[in-house]
């Protein structure tokens, strides 16, 4: 359980500095309540992450992302984490003087640093299990980045809308799992956990203003158990025995 939450607190995190500085640009409300909560939310969501890694050192191995220089996608994160935070920490000490701009280009690095958070989500997915190829990876990480888009208007001022992709994405990343993952996941029941979040995030959008965050906070929190029970089995898998030799011909 813990998995999914700390899953849950990344796709928010990361979601919503994607988000959030785009629509709070236009209103000086909304720059300032961001400008208060992006640092802490950010802090949040990197600790999450780390605590996920260092929770399967053996896939963040295998695949890298440990150490975090160790592969492509922890130089990525390593390059994108504190251009984010300096600029959390800029819009904190003085969003007043910052002008509409400086929260587009916050708002630029934020979702390069969601592309690389949802590559390397994915790739610690696979860890040592079944990838499907490197196409299937990068289609299954940029379905993780339509989910957290959703749930990052979770902390988003506005009505949401971007929900409606997330809503999408979650069965699109399904069916591009490898088959052997996708098989074991509808065998665990995990097809009524993604329906759920999915019909989450496509009602939050067309419910009364008082349900919405609840509806995107539990879609988030479902994505994330789902995300994680992919990961579960992912790594199990990856200890099958090999199928067997096939006989020999007769002399």
């Amino acid at each position: 359980m813990l998995d999914a939450v700390f899953l849950a607190l990344v796709l928010v995190a990361a979601g919503a500095h994607a988000v959030v500085p785009w629509q709070a640009a236009g209103d000086e409300r909304a720059r300032r309540l961001w400008s208060r909560a992006a640092l802490p939310v950010l802090l949040c969501g990197a600790v999450a992450a780390l605590l996920l890694a260092r929770a399967h050192p053996d896939a963040a191995l295998a695949t890298g992302l440990l150490p975090l220089l160790g592969g492509r996608e922890g130089r990525l994160l390593a390059v994108l984490l504190p251009a984010a935070l300096a600029l959390d920490l800029l819009a904190a000490l003085g969003w007043r003087r910052l002008p509409p701009a400086a929260f587009r280009i916050a708002g630029v690095f934020g979702v390069a640093l969601l592309a690389a958070a949802a590559l390397a989500g994915e790739t610690l997915r696979v860890g040592e299990g079944p990838s499907g190829g490197g196409a299937a990876v990068l289609l299954a990480a940029a379905c993780r980045l339509g989910v957290a888009l959703g749930a990052g208007e979770l902390l988003a001022p506005r009505r949401p809308l971007l929900a409606l992709l997330s809503g999408l994405a979650l069965p699109a990343w399904l069916l591009v799992s490898p088959p052997e993952l996708r098989a074991a996941l509808w065998q665990s029941g995990a097809g009524f956990t993604l329906g759920a979040a999915a019909l989450l995030f496509l009602a939050a959008r067309f419910l009364p203003a008082r349900l919405r965050r609840p509806a995107l906070a539990g879609a988030a929190l479902l994505a994330g158990v789902l995300f994680a029970q992919a990961a579960a089995l992912s790594q199990a898998l990856s200890g099958l025995p090999l199928p067997p030799l096939p006989p020999l011909p007769a002399e």
